[in-house]
């Protein structure tokens, strides 16, 4: 499409339909097509592959970009993978996902009469989408964003162990948790090398063969892709490379980034070869619009993908993982930003803990204002947890008994804080009238402190457990209430502390993490859960 100049102007509604056609080993694709055009055959085609672990519906923002400035987009969900299409991802390869790509291009010319499209992909697709583009002539451009290229470097900075050198020498892991995902590591691997897509040589032999444009958008804090692997495969006469400035791997965690992004994609697109100018003519589609749309997604994948576990189950089995995370630098700064949010714990004060989990931001009050400041009170303050898990519970029970008591800080007994736990469904609260669950009655302005850390994300109806526990503040008390950002990625934090230790326990704690991470994303994705 070089050369190529749309209107931008025009600022159209986008529509969305969905369609299935057969994908890799005729495992059924499901995609969507989003347009401004009454008949989306009338316009350019952009076919967009998703990350690993994210369906269609992640790349629904960057889709309606491109339809309301001109373009036709087909977005799909890779066969054996998360998202509405067959299979199971204990199956998924990269080969496959190569073929999913070359099956969607397919689908268009077939369908809509264009034998030409650009290819947009990100992340692990990005080294799908080489593949695709050095085999597939339809693929007349291609734009990847943050794309991996050297898959034996990028699983060894994520989990500190060469899988591919480990595998040629024998070992065998079977189904493992990837990134919070069930994968059968050795058919992935094995796939991989045998097609030769598994190290940097691999893909500087296929940028070699790729005779179409390809403009590669580069995170500039990159933790997952070695900067001297896009100087090594992507130095060629017809690569573009553009830097994205503040970004980290999942570019969508800054917005700025993010709006860079889109509109160099657009811009990509429509003319490869245009100048900065045109990036400040893209038309912005309309928020709602996509609002909207990502709900219906939403309520598709959840009718595909029901939950199998109960919420209790799932933090219980959750948490057990999490209790790592008090060693990331970057958790404990946050810690002391909420404690120092909450103020002094004085004589007499009652501290709500919501969503306690097994007791992390409990432990650092105790630990940093009582314990340090050495403060003596004449009746001791109360702390309250509450929690859906039970087991939960009695980690924090089993982690603050030290504080209460002196035990473990050596604070004599009348400098601690009296402990109260109760095992809380907060969606249900919200439900009962008043302030009575299960025996539990709680009066108005009854609490001094209230936080409510990293908890709301996960409640059906966040707004009004809020005002619930507005109600059982006192005046001139305080709440704190926080939530996982949008997007969070959490590579950074992660290769910090990674290359902080050397422990091994710590380091299979550390994966761990990121795969309890990797769960809750996916369920924020199937739209159980919001971030805000």
């Amino acid at each position: 499409m070089s050369g190529l100049r749309l209107s931008t102007a025009t600022g159209a509604a986008v529509t969305t339909r969905f369609v299935s056609y057969a994908g890799c080993k005729g495992n059924k694709i499901v995609a969507a097509i989003d347009s401004a055009a009454e008949h989306p055959g009338d316009r350019p085609f952009v076919v967009m592959a998703p990350k690993y672990g994210e369906t269609k519906k992640n790349n629904l923002q960057l889709a309606y970009y491109l339809a309301a400035n001109g373009l036709s987009v087909l977005r799909f969900d890779h066969t054996c993978h998360v998202g509405e299409s067959d299979g199971e991802v204990t199956e998924f390869t990269l080969p496959d996902a190569a073929e999913d790509i070359i099956h969607s291009v397919d689908f268009v010319e077939r369908e809509y009469g264009q034998n030409e499209v650009t290819l947009v992909s990100s992340s692990l697709s990005g080294r799908s989408a080489l593949r695709a583009a050095m085999t597939e002539p339809r693929i007349a451009h291609l734009v990847c964003i943050v794309g991996v290229l050297n898959v034996q470097y990028t699983f060894r900075e994520i989990y500190k162990e060469d899988f591919v050198e480990h595998y040629r020498k024998g070992k065998r892991w079977g189904v493992i948790d990837i990134l919070g995902h069930d994968l059968n590591l050795d058919h992935f691997l094995g796939a991989a090398i045998d097609a030769n897509m598994h190290d940097v040589e691999g893909t500087v032999e296929d940028v070699k063969a790729i005779r179409v444009p390809v403009t590669y958008l580069s995170a500039e804090s990159d933790a997952w892709v070695d900067p001297a692997d896009v100087s090594r495969a992507l130095t060629r006469p017809n690569v573009t490379v553009e830097i994205i400035r503040g970004a980290l791997h999942e570019v969508r965690e800054n917005p700025k980034a993010a709006d860079f992004t889109f509109r160099k994609a657009v811009v990509s697109c429509i003319d490869r070869n245009a100048g900065d100018e045109l990036m400040a003519e893209i038309v912005v589609p309309d928020k709602r619009m996509i609002i909207a749309q990502n709900k219906l997604e939403r309520e598709r994948l959840q009718k595909r993908r029901p939950r199998t576990e109960s919420e209790e189950d799932f933090w219980s089995s959750y948490l057990e993982k999490y209790q790592f995370v008090e060693n990331f630098g970057d958790y404990q700064e946050y810690m002391d930003l909420v404690v120092r949010l909450l103020g002094p714990i004085e004589t007499r004060h009652v501290l709500l803990d919501a969503g306690c989990g097994n007791g992390l931001l409990g432990a650092w009050v105790l630990r940093r204002i009582i314990e340090e400041e050495r403060k003596r009170f004449d009746i001791r303050p109360v702390y309250f947890g509450i929690d859906l898990s039970e087991k939960g519970l009695s980690d924090a029970y089993n982690r603050h008994i030290g504080f209460a008591t002196g035990g473990e800080s050596g604070v004599s007994t009348n400098e601690g804080m009296q402990m109260l736990y109760s095992c809380v469904d907060l969606d249900e609260f919200t439900r009962n009238p008043g302030f009575e669950y299960r025996g539990l009655s709680i009066r108005e302005n009854t609490f001094d402190k209230i936080c409510c850390s990293l908890l709301i994300s996960y409640l059906e109806e966040p707004d009004k457990v809020i005002e619930k526990f507005y109600s059982l503040l006192k005046p001139g008390g305080v709440i704190v209430v926080s939530s996982m950002k949008p997007y969070c990625d959490m590579s950074a934090i992660y290769r910090d502390f990674m290359e902080q230790r050397a422990n091994p326990e710590e380091i299979e704690s550390a994966r761990r993490l990121l795969q309890a991470a990797g769960k809750i994303k996916l369920k924020e994705e199937l739209g159980y859960y919001r971030f805000f």
